[in-house]
């Protein structure tokens, strides 16, 4: 008999669940050979599951929120951030956040208690799970990394015949590093060619962040070189294509980020955070630096592009790395697969 097999994700999430979700139903469908029923869920207060959800044998759960079922119930959780608490005490979290981190940790340890099994994307976000919530260690688990894109992909093409491009594709959350970047950039400016540009392709997520970015804008005197703003899909395909440089300094990721994901599939040179899943993520695609250390951040943007081998270089990592980053099929294929493993 074939497996019935539904998903259930966040209506709203920082983690883009619902496109997740959407991507990831319309592959199973093809490797089940049978339509796979979807249900949004708030990340809190009251939600009911319709029927058809309830009906089949196996119900994943993205995000984070496991809701009762009568099928199997298969936890895949997008989010570590509220694990890691060394991000409360950054500079600039404002206390809302703060306080967001504490419920949704007492949420997860309920969702990882509900569920049957747990899928992770990366085994970064794995240790995190197993270190704070005992019961994780006792369930069935299985890695399905990521590396899919979000974006339809342009190859990247720099203008040689303009001013460098540095884009910093990140919404603005005090772990993303977007003023570890500012900071160390404006160390590399003068060395720089001139016209460098920075583009910061993100949305004011946290307030007092947001706040604190737009400080340190002006008072690195960087007005004229640096632009922050959200970005559509078709404005990020345009700037992935003509990035001379893709930066993603942040600092705790779930299984990399599409924002990272989305330069390499361009093609682009990259610099990357050391921290949390990146290396894990990007396994040698990019230059990868400690974002809290100013001096080696700074060299290294300032290398990349002075060095057109080294640039070179880190294109041509990112192009093969492309080649053979997961597809949504086979991480489809691979949630099939384990799930078929542990329910039967």
């Amino acid at each position: 008999m074939t497996l019935s097999l539904a998903l259930v994700s966040p209506g709203r999430t920082s983690s883009g669940g619902s496109a997740f979700s959407r991507n990831l139903a319309a592959e199973l469908e093809v490797v089940l050979g049978r339509s796979v029923p979807q249900a949004a869920v708030p990340p809190s207060g009251r939600a009911e599951l319709p029927p058809e959800i309830h009906e089949c044998d196996v119900v994943v759960n993205l995000g984070a929120r496991v809701m009762p079922t009568t099928g199997m119930s298969v936890y895949w959780p997008l989010n570590v951030a509220p694990l890691d608490k060394g991000l409360d005490i950054l500079p600039h979290t404002s206390p809302k956040n703060r306080a967001r981190h504490l419920v949704l940790r007492a949420r997860l340890r309920q969702s990882v208690g509900r569920a049957d099994a747990l899928v992770f994307g990366s085994h970064y976000a794995r240790s995190l799970y197993m270190a704070q919530y005992p019961r994780a260690s006792q369930l069935p688990y299985r890695v399905i990394r990521g590396g899919t894109p979000s974006l339809t992909i342009e190859a990247n093409r720099p203008d040689p015949g303009s001013p460098p491009l540095i884009l910093v594709c990140s919404h603005l959350y005090p772990y993303k590093g977007i003023l570890e970047f500012l900071v160390a950039f404006a160390d590399a400016l003068p060395h720089l060619p001139p016209g460098t540009r920075v583009r910061v392709a993100g949305a004011d997520r946290d307030p007092v962040y947001a706040a604190a970015v737009r400080e340190q804008v002006v008072k690195s005197d960087l007005e004229d070189t640096v632009t922050i703003g959200p970005a559509n899909a078709e404005e990020l395909t345009a700037l992935y294509s003509r990035a001379d440089l893709c930066v993603f300094p942040s600092t705790c990721e779930n299984a990399g980020s599409f924002s990272l994901y989305d330069g390499l599939h361009a093609g682009a040179a990259t610099i990357s955070s050391d921290r949390s899943s990146m290396p894990e993520a990007t396994n040698g695609a990019t230059r990868l630096v400690n974002p809290f250390e100013r001096k080696a951040f700074s060299a290294a943007m300032v290398q990349v592009l002075a060095d057109s081998q080294l640039k070179e270089e880190l294109r041509s990592r990112a192009r093969a790395w492309s080649e053979a980053a997961p597809t949504w099929r086979w991480r489809a294929q691979e949630l099939v697969d384990f799930v078929s493993t542990v329910s039967s």
